[in-house]
């Protein structure tokens, strides 16, 4: 009997033990925030090669101008029909910024705006994979 309750505390305390560390992991991934999209503006390509995949339905857009030229980036796409689209401005040379979107699940077209750069290959498709919650 001693035996019995000897084990039985030992799983309890093993199970007290993991629901800590499980919170902690979900607090610690909820601090993170969203992944960050790194781009690249630089003559003729966005540094995405091609294509980027998001997870969810929010992403962090940390664009830099690492080309010689103005750049600027744009990000357009239906939402329920209507068209929608998110601009950086215009960035020169060594230029930086960020913004959060937050889009329904759904292919979305990302490019340079300038002249034409879109034609010259700075274009790509990003790709949102969550829902809207």
């Amino acid at each position: 009997m001693a035996q019995m309750m000897t084990s039985m505390f030992t799983a309890i305390a093993a199970l007290v033990s993991i629901a800590p560390a499980a919170a902690q992991q979900a607090q610690s991934a909820a601090k993170q925030g969203p992944p960050a999209v790194h781009i690249d503006l630089h003559e003729w390509g966005l540094g995405l090669d091609g294509r980027a995949t998001i997870p969810g339905n929010e992403a962090v857009f940390e664009i830099r101008n690492t080309g010689s030229i103005l750049h600027s980036f744009e990000i357009e796409g239906k939402i329920d029909g209507k068209e929608v689209e998110v601009i950086s401005g215009r960035l020169q040379p060594s230029q930086t910024t960020s913004f959060t979107l937050r889009l329904p699940a759904g292919e979305y077209t990302a490019y340079c705006p300038v002249g034409n750069h879109r034609e010259r290959g700075m274009l790509a498709t990003i790709l949102f994979r969550g829902s809207f919650s």
